[in-house]
């Protein structure tokens, strides 16, 4: 009787270290899943500030007075390197 009790447990707790090792698998998932949809969005909408900063610079380019609208530095902000 002690030993059907006792394989019983022991199945139990065999069971539940693979569940728990199966949930930290599903968490590790969805975490890199969560930050690369967040990091393709900053990515995004970056890129939109950024072209709307060289349509700027473009459009005040081609004209042959100061451009109010641009207070920006004068570099080119394709070739810079933005790290996240």
């Amino acid at each position: 009787m002690k030993m059907t009790a006792a394989a019983k447990h022991g199945a139990r707790m065999g069971a539940m270290d693979g569940a728990t090792q199966n949930a930290g698998q599903l968490i590790r998932k969805v975490t890199l899943h969560y930050n690369k949809t967040r990091q393709t969005a900053i990515t995004k909408e970056l890129m939109d500030i950024v072209g709307g900063a060289e349509a700027l610079k473009y459009q005040c380019g081609m004209m042959n007075f100061q451009c109010s609208m641009w207070k920006g530095p004068s570099v080119n902000v394709f070739h810079s390197q933005f790290i996240i």
